[in-house]
């Protein structure tokens, strides 16, 4: 899900523009000029209407000075920062690093992404916190078994009945698995293990 938490239009975030531009007076108005070129067509019939007066021909030549320039301006860039918050929920821890992926590579070393909609650029900043949460110090035995058994057994189309004989024989039981392992009786070859690492581990070792 995406939620937007909120719209700020901080004075302080005034990009090039710093000064308040009061737009031109004309229909369209616009404060700041990007472009100006001449208007071949008004210049074209003043300099004819001049060269008639003084003359006598539309097209005596003669030096022109009545150039007629057209300016396109723009309106003044207001900038705001819209904050959004995105909410990812997944079955599977595996789908979890799979959809945040993205987040965290794309945006490159600083965290920033260029956004670009229908001729328009926005400047994407993202979090360098991600934060996740889970349920999993409040399941029960049952839903223990269902994420560790039963939901792997249907995933990989495992026949859970003709397995339960051997896994009563080699599998850890549920009070096992609910308790916690201390590291100093792990052995020394599983310590290999990133899993194992010490720098992975929630609890002090």
């Amino acid at each position: 899900t995406i939620e937007r938490l909120g719209v700020v239009k901080d004075p302080q975030r005034k990009g090039t523009v710093w000064a308040n531009v009061i737009p031109v007076n004309d229909e369209k108005g616009g404060s700041i000029p990007v472009a100006r070129f001449i208007n071949q067509v008004k210049t074209t019939n003043f300099a004819g209407a001049d060269a008639k007066k003084t003359g006598g021909e539309i097209n005596f030549p003669r030096q022109n000075d009545k150039v007629v320039y057209q300016t396109v301006s723009i309106p003044l860039p207001v900038y705001i920062v819209c904050n959004y918050k995105i909410t990812i929920r997944t079955e599977y821890q595996q789908q979890v690093n799979e959809l945040t992926a993205p987040f965290i590579t794309r945006p490159g070393g600083i965290n920033y992404i260029l956004l670009k909609e229908q001729g328009h650029r926005f400047e994407a900043f993202v979090d360098q916190a991600f934060n996740q949460s889970n349920n999993v110090a409040d399941f029960s035995e049952d839903g223990a078994t269902q994420i560790l058994t039963n939901n792997a057994a249907r995933l990989y189309k495992f026949d859970v009945e003709t397995l339960k004989p051997l896994a009563k024989k080699v599998c850890p039981t549920k009070a096992e698995v609910s308790t916690p392992i201390n590291y100093s009786e792990i052995a020394e070859d599983a310590k290999g293990c990133p899993g194992m690492n010490p720098l992975n581990q929630v609890q002090k070792v």
